[in-house]
């Protein structure tokens, strides 16, 4: 799908969007949405339900946000990846390289200019506190899709 407002209108709330990656870059968090970010983490832990199971919650907030600026049908966008894995990739990263700036510099080729040229989708979603506004759910690496002959 191409157009995030075709899918609007038509009440969609979560789609699977092709869409051209314009720019990729991260953002620092404050000590503030850092601390909001671990306490969200933290009481979802708590909770005596599917999250309970301690391994699907990230121990550690990611200190960074993770940024799309695309063009759709509709126009371009940008979105802030809301993806916990995106977070968990860069914090393992960051543990693997055993530097903060060489994980970034990993994240920004791999998301910024190797799955777009590879071919990626973003999995997008819709939240009733913010009416209209698609989310980055998810970064999808696919390749892309050939258009196949009737013969």
């Amino acid at each position: 799908m191409t157009s995030l407002k075709a899918e609007w209108d038509q009440g969609r709330s979560l789609a699977i969007l092709n869409c051209e990656v314009i720019d990729f870059w991260h953002e620092h968090q404050t000590a503030e949405e850092l601390k909001r970010q671990q306490n969200v983490y933290d009481n979802m832990r708590k909770q005596n339900d599917f999250f309970s199971q301690g391994n699907l919650i990230p121990r550690e907030a990611c200190p960074h946000v993770f940024k799309y600026r695309y063009r759709d049908a509709d126009g371009i966008h940008i979105g802030t990846c809301q993806d916990w894995e995106t977070e968990a990739t860069f914090l393992k990263r960051r543990h693997d390289l055993g530097s903060e700036a060489a994980a970034l510099e990993w994240m920004v080729k791999k998301f910024g200019v190797e799955f777009p040229l590879k071919g990626m989708v973003l999995a997008m979603g819709t939240h009733r506190r913010w009416e209209g506004q698609w989310l980055i759910n998810g970064v999808l690496r696919a390749n892309p899709l050939t258009q196949m002959t009737m013969l």
